[in-house]
């Protein structure tokens, strides 16, 4: 369907009866054109779209074909009978925006009632608002008919609106999932009440009712059943939305357990309070007196001040509550408590939310139980803070309003905190105050932080100084108190500014009533509303450019709280997507899963397998038959092709795609799927009754029916059912067919290998490290392990130039810090995703606290880890954690220049000490440092901290941070007080994702667990959730590992996929059964490569996605330190986790700038120890060697055949087109500035 028109094929009826004429439908913005098929028939149509006043529709799921009937305006009809539902529902949208756009309101059905069929006199109030209300009329434009919203989401929220008695009745609270009752009087004496929960809905009312939460904990099932409670409920609700006081006292005086609900209950108003405290003052949209941006009705205030309406007239609660609803919502939604029961039993699911509850009040109370306090505390800070401002703090609400009220009210709070009730006299002058304040941080820098840091009267009075120098000289703004910032405003630009206010106060009511997202229809429109709240950012800084520089600060701060209401919703947004979408590459459990009985590569760990065996027992399915295929369906989401079985690109579903028996004979599947499993599961499932059923989840535009359905319920065929889950393995696609997939042979074989690599040699040096510049320019940074860094430029392939880097003019120079010794010295080095921006750089290295007094930090070996440093002997002459690991950051801005592609050197000082930890023996360190190029944060690759065997085990100690990849958020930086508090071991905060939300005993630090030195990580370019690190084995065998979110790689209990044996160590080792250990996905024996002194050390690379040797393409290239080896890792089939391995012949071209040395009485070049790899910004690879610096070429100049060299159109191992996304790019969207002084 284009935006200007929609064409389908359907039958022309004149009437229902009618068998109808085939033919072609197309309908613009103009007509709807119907050609028949047969040139001879008849039914040829040609009308224009302003004689169309409305339609109808069939409901989907009826026993009705999908009928579309559009009336005309004098009351005529035209019916069009479609091949499918989703060909309706396209032709009734494109009906409806049309129709609205020409003024003529059309009805769609919302998601909780598909069959709204909307009278005439609805239409007629909707088009009368739409033109009384100029405001709501620029809503309407701007989100129905662009798409984010449809008409019946629009006007969901404007019930009051539409409802003729709206003077007496209350208004549905907003932000609150859609649990209402559906009222309808039958007659004039009783009235009517229906509802329909889900275990979502229950869940949600208890969240955000505490007294309905603990009623039901108090009457069910003791004095009364379920049911009844809930109908008391309902009745009380509805009591509630009359507002019949009277009616409410006499039923409250009859029924005991009803009065609980009708009462104004404390525990509601003391809950609200607590929760209302902790959303972010910023955050608070409602309309304060003085405030003149708003001019909704919704606020009760239009743009000039003026008060809409008498403060008791009967729409002022609902005026003046919307804003709030969304605040108190959004806070439910990110409190997010997890219930570890089946949600379909309300009881459990009410005790058990009732203990976390008290566990989170009585959290940290414990005496002795640090490491739970510490864990709190932490997850306290990792908390989305643009929702959860400080509970300690004494602020006022940061609204939009005159600059000078924030300050006066900031400046009263102060006075308020420093002195209580009392008013304080301060008589110091500006200059007196001013000398005092130099005078403390003279005492502060002699006696330390004992004391407080500024005397109040002297903060107050110095803050009272700068206040009014803010706002009284440089920015005044106004001639009296009552001119606001907005009158200086040009008028385009202040009505822009309201409008954006207004427009995101209603994607936010729509985008925090959707969480939490349990049903198709709500993934697809929060990501509707994500997409456009997204658009609003740019908009905004160019409404910041547009104002004159005088007063760009003031509107800034009337901007802030917009930047930070949508950074909230987006924030939340990007966790649970990443919660929920993604198939993260395969691994191989070295444990097989319980429930699931899948082997291999799977996509589900212990815990997911757990999981999945609580939601069959919840099914409650009678029938063994049925139950078995139920199981299996359930578990095709571990199988290594469950992203593919679900197609989530598309859609969010429930239930994987069933095979039928339309699959096609030229699928890539075995013959295993050319069955009819859907036909099966219908055989054998269609009228067995199954609790909570996924395909009742699934089906029916996402709506939970009943909790317990039978596919007839739903379905009325065979065929309607597979229908909605069928599906082919043609095209590339796959479906389930009862159990793992298995493709033809053909397809599973690994393409061949290349016939070598072929290198040029462009440069002597010996580096450790290569990244590429961040402006995505021909240059790259180098470093050497003494503890310098270079600024160098690669030579264009083919130009006959070596490598341009000047050695006596390093970029910076760490020498003076850095320790260098065999395993020591400067080990990683990352530019910041923002590095254009903000020249922030970070290097990783160790030092020897007995030689440079900055180097001083905690030891890993301490009591928290049951290590004492007293015990450990001298390693390589050095004493315990003489050695530490630091991560250090510098920055370009202290040159002049402010174009950072400019910059060729630094001054060696540091800006922030990130992370400094003493190391108990000389080895083992890894030392890398990277950004994710999807979440923006810093992975710090650390081994077990050396000694044989990791004698201590601290790879498996998860209160260790030794042998284990960390992942630090480094632009949030938290006080030093919060760090001292939380056992931080530097200037870092912890992403409110890490793996300890979920496993309690993790430092929150780790990102995954069980490696013995992690040397040279990377991310896939094209698909970065492959992580791939190499871990340098001991005694065997040497590894590489697919890295995910709380993966436990083995060590010390494995090595690679052998055993371990531990005995010889002085700390037990773990059984194999205790840990979930995850496999490697490549890897070779020591003996494979030094068959004379079995020394092997492995050397991680990268996926290779240049295009200069097209048959390396998406394979993994690795090498081992010692053995001049190189092997190339190819996956197949792509996605499945399993690689194999081929080490390939190297040469070197004979016209390389620099002359390769060859071995002796071998073409191959003697590259000696193969240190790292690097990667520039054309994707090229490179080797980073003792004897120097090489870049792989074609395979042609070396005489190697690949049929795909020279050809423009290949598709190789895993091809997919180059990205066309800058490198260096940060995807993470960076914060807006919300400062811009002039």
């Amino acid at each position: 369907m284009a935006g200007g028109h929609v064409t389908k094929r359907a039958k022309y009826k004149t009437t229902i009866k009618d068998p109808g004429t085939p033919g072609t439908l197309r309908m613009t913005l103009e007509k709807i054109l119907f050609v028949p098929h047969n040139p001879k028939s008849a039914g040829k149509l040609d009308v224009e779209f302003r004689f169309i006043k409305g339609q109808k529709h069939t409901k989907e799921g009826s026993n009705k074909p999908p009928w579309l009937n559009l009336t005309n305006n004098q009351n005529g009809s035209f019916i069009f009978e479609f091949e499918n539902f989703s060909d309706l529902q396209d032709c009734r949208d494109f009906v409806g925006k049309v129709l609205a756009k020409s003024g003529e309101v059309s009805e769609k059905p919302s998601a909780a009632n598909p069959d709204e069929q909307l009278s005439a006199a609805d239409l007629e109030l909707r088009i009368k608002l739409l033109r009384e209300d100029s405001e709501l009329q620029k809503l309407h434009k701007q989100f129905v008919l662009s798409g984010v919203l449809t008409e019946a989401e629009f006007w969901a929220t404007r019930k009051k609106l539409l409802d003729k008695e709206a003077s007496k009745k209350t208004k549905q609270r907003l932000g609150f999932k859609s649990a209402m009752p559906d009222n309808k009087s039958t007659d004039g004496r009783t009235n009517k009440v229906t509802f329909s929960l889900t275990p979502e809905i229950i869940l949600q009312i208890f969240a955000e009712k505490p007294a309905v939460h603990r009623a039901f904990l108090t009457y069910v099932p003791k004095k009364m059943a379920e049911k009844d409670f809930w109908t008391k409920y309902f009745k009380a609700e509805y009591i509630h939305s009359t507002r019949n006081s009277h009616a409410a006292a006499a039923e409250a005086a009859e029924d005991e357990e009803l009065a609980v609900f009708l009462k104004q209950d404390d525990i509601v108003a003391s809950e609200a309070r607590k929760k209302i405290r902790r959303v972010d003052p910023t955050l608070d949209m409602e309309a304060d007196e003085g405030d003149d941006y708003t001019h909704l009705p919704d606020h009760g205030i239009f743009r000039d001040g003026i008060k809409e309406m008498p403060t008791d007239s009967p729409y002022e609660q609902y005026r003046r509550s919307i804003p709030k609803e969304i605040n108190r919502h959004a806070a439910v939604v990110l409190e997010g408590r997890v219930v570890d029961v089946e949600l379909e039993d309300t009881k459990a699911v009410a005790e058990a939310l009732a203990r976390s509850k008290q566990e989170s009040s009585t959290k940290g109370e414990a005496n002795g139980d640090t490491s739970l306090d510490r864990l709190h505390r932490v997850s306290r800070m990792t908390e989305i803070e643009d929702l959860q401002g400080p509970n300690h703090l004494p602020l006022a609400p940061l609204s939009i309003k005159d600059a000078r009220d924030y300050f006066d009210s900031q400046q009263a709070n102060a006075f308020r905190t420093s002195g209580g009730a009392e008013q304080m006299e301060c008589s110091l002058s500006m200059q007196e105050a001013y000398g005092s304040l130099r005078e403390s941080i003279s005492m502060i820098k002699a006696m330390g932080l004992k004391d407080p840091i500024v005397k109040p009267e002297v903060a107050n009075q110095v803050f009272d100084d700068l206040t009014h120098s803010i706002t009284t000289t440089k920015h005044h703004i106004g001639k009296n108190p009552q001119e606001s910032i907005l009158d200086r405003l040009p008028k385009k630009t202040k009505e822009d500014l309201l409008h954006h206010w207004t427009s995101i106060i209603e994607l936010l009511r729509h985008f925090w009533a959707s969480y939490p997202i349990t049903t198709p229809y709500l993934y697809t429109k929060v990501n509707r509303l994500k997409d456009a709240m997204s658009q609003i950012y740019p908009q905004l800084e160019e409404l910041k450019g547009s104002v004159p520089s005088d007063i760009r600060h003031q509107v800034s701060l009337l901007v802030r709280p917009m930047h930070q209401a949508l950074d909230a919703a987006i924030q939340h947004y990007e966790s649970d997507m990443q919660k929920r979408s993604a198939r993260e590459a395969p691994i191989t459990s070295k444990t097989p899963l319980s429930f699931c009985q899948y082997n291999g590569s799977v996509c589900c760990n212990s815990s997911e397998d757990s999981q999945l065996r609580n939601q069959f027992k919840s099914m409650n399915v009678s029938d063994s038959a049925c139950a078995s295929l139920l199981k299996s369906i359930l578990c095709a989401r571990c199988d290594q092709f469950s992203a593919e079985l679900y197609r989530i690109e598309s859609e969010l579903r429930a239930v994987p795609v069933l095979c039928n028996s339309s699959v096609s004979t030229s699928s890539s599947q075995s013959q295993v799927a050319k069955v009819d499993f859907c036909s099966n599961v219908w055989d054998k499932c269609h009228n067995v009754s199954i609790a909570s059923s996924p395909f009742a989840s699934q089906g029916k535009g996402g709506i939970l029916i009943n909790s317990t359905s039978k596919l007839t319920d739903l379905w009325q065929s065979k065929a309607a059912f597979c229908d909605e889950f069928g599906g082919a393995s043609d095209d590339g696609a796959t479906c389930f067919a009862g159990g793992p997939v298995i493709l033809n042979s053909s397809e599973s074989l690994a393409p061949p290998p290349p016939s070598g690599i072929c290198l040029e040699k462009i440069g002597n040096g010996s580096y450790l490290n290569m990244v590429a510049h961040p402006d995505g320019s021909n240059r790259v940074f180098l470093s050497n392990q003494a503890g310098k860094i270079w600024l160098a430029t690669v030579p264009e392939e083919g130009s006959g130039q070596v490598l341009g880097i000047v050695e006596s003019n390093p970029f910076l120079d760490l020498t003076d810090e850095v320790h260098y010794d065999a395993e020591l010295g400067l080990m990683g080095m990352a530019f910041h995703p923002n590095f254009q921006e903000n020249g922030r750089l970070f290097a990783s290295f160790n030092c020897d606290k007995v030689q440079w007094p900055g180097c001083s930090g905690r030891c890993s070996c301490n009591t928290d880890v049951g290590c004492d440093p007293s015990k450990l002997v001298s390693h390589n002459g050095a004493q315990p954690c003489q050695y530490h690991s630091v991560i250090a950051e510098f920055t370009t801005n202290s040159t002049t220049t402010t174009n950072l592609s400019l910059v060729t050197s630094i001054r060696p000082v540091e800006v922030r000490r990130i992370f400094t930890m003493g190391l108990p023996f000389t080895s083992h360190h890894g030392g890398q440092i990277l950004f994710g190029p999807e979440d923006g944060y810093l992975y710090f690759m650390m081994g077990d901290g050396g000694g044989i065997g990791d004698p201590q085990n601290f790879s498996q100690n998860k209160k260790s941070l030794l042998g284990k990849i960390m992942r630090l958020d480094i632009d949030s930086i938290p006080s030093a007080t919060t760090i001292t508090e939380l056992g931080l071991w530097g200037n870092y905060s912890i992403p409110k994702d890490n793996p300890y939300l979920e496993d309690k005993e993790l430092l929150p630090e780790i990102w995954a667990l069980g490696f013995r030195n992690p040397w040279r990580c990377s991310f896939d370019l094209e698909r970065p959730t492959y992580f791939l690190c190499a871990d340098v084995g001991q005694d065997q065998y040497e590894e590489v590992d697919i890295v995910t979110k709380g993966g436990n790689y083995g060590w010390r209990v494995f090595e690679g996929p052998f055993l371990y044996n531990s005995s010889n160590s002085p700390v037990a080792n773990k059984s194999s059964n205790s840990i979930n250990a995850i496999l490697p996905v490549m890897g070779y024996n020591h003996s494979d490569v030094n068959r004379v002194e079995g020394s092997a050390s492995v050397t991680g690379g990268y996926f290779y996605r240049s295009l200069t040797d097209p048959c390396l393409y998406g394979r993994y290239l690795y090498a081992d330190l010692y053995a001049d080896a190189i092997w190339a890792g190819t996956e197949s089939p792509k996605g499945s986790g399993n690689f194999s391995s081929t080490q390939l012949p190297l040469k070197c071209a004979h016209d390389s700038p620099i002359q390769c040395t060859s071995k002796p009485d071998s073409t191959s070049p003697a590259l000696g120890f193969i240190f790292s790899f690097g990667q520039d910004n054309k994707k090229n690879i490179f080797i980073l060697a003792s004897s120097g610096v090489y870049r792989i070429l074609g395979p042609s100049r070396c005489n190697y055949t690949c049929s795909r060299e020279n050809v423009t159109d290949f598709n190789g191992p895993g091809f997919v087109p180059p990205s066309s996304l800058a490198v260096g790019s940060k995807l993470r969207r960076p914060l807006g500035v919300l400062l811009d002084f002039p």
